[in-house]
């Protein structure tokens, strides 16, 4: 699928899943609220302490994942089980905003 299709999940997802490392290199990931701002940089919002900000200083490497349009479907005939979905990924690096524009619901 294109991009424009990864950024239509992205956006219309409920949650999206954001992974990264933890300092000892366990995995660390957690379902928060983005926003984005062009096709390339996306926001979420955290403490001003913590482990997402410990993973950020650690390894700034982060992994997105997002589904929406998720609908069981069970064969009428055999029982057979389905799950049609829509989904997305993207990777990329995170930085640390500590100032920057406030979101209304007007944009």
């Amino acid at each position: 699928m294109d991009a424009a299709f990864a950024l239509e999940v992205l956006d219309k997802a409920p949650y999206v899943t954001v992974s990264m490392t933890r300092p000892d290199g366990s995995p660390y990931g957690l379902p928060l609220s983005l926003a984005r701002t062009d096709e390339k940089t996306f926001y979420f919002h955290c403490a001003l302490e913590g482990d997402k900000l410990d993973c950020i200083a650690h390894s700034p490497t982060v992994f997105l994942s997002a589904v929406t349009k998720c609908a069981p479907t069970v064969g009428p005939k055999d029982g057979s089980f389905t799950l049609q979905y829509k989904s997305a990924t993207a990777v990329g690096k995170a930085e640390i905003v500590t100032a920057g524009r406030t979101f209304s619901d007007s944009e």
